[in-house]
C-alpha cells in the first residue's frame, strides 16, 4: 500500500500529527495493529504482540510496573528522539 503509506506521512508532515495518528485517520488503523496481526499469525508469544500492537497507545491494556509493552513503548519514544529511524522520524 505505497500510495496509502505516502499519503500518511505527507498528511502527518501537514498537520505535524504523528504517522501512526494519520494512519488510523486514513486507514483506520495503524502499522503497530497491522505488524502485531502479523506477528500473531506467525506465532509470536502474545506477550509480544500485545506490546507492539500498543507501542503507541500503551494504556489502551492493563498492565502493572514495567513489563513487556511499557518497554516497547519507551523503547519507540527513545528511538524517536535519538533519530533512530532517520530524518523526520514522527513516532513511527
Amino acid at each position: 500500500m505505497p500510495d496509502e503509506f505516502c499519503a500518511a506521512h505527507s498528511m502527518a508532515a501537514g498537520r505535524g500529527c504523528k504517522v501512526f495518528e494519520a494512519e488510523e485517520e486514513l486507514l483506520g488503523t495503524s502499522h503497530a495493529e497491522i505488524g502485531a496481526y502479523l506477528l500473531g499469525l506467525w506465532g509470536l508469544p502474545n506477550l509480544a504482540v500485545e506490546a507492539i500492537a500498543h507501542h503507541h497507545r500503551p494504556t489502551r491494556v492493563p498492565h502493572s510496573g514495567f513489563d513487556c509493552a511499557a518497554a516497547v513503548y519507551v523503547a519507540n519514544l527513545l528511538a524517536g528522539e535519538l533519530g533512530a529511524c532517520g530524518a523526520g522520524f514522527q513516532g513511527g
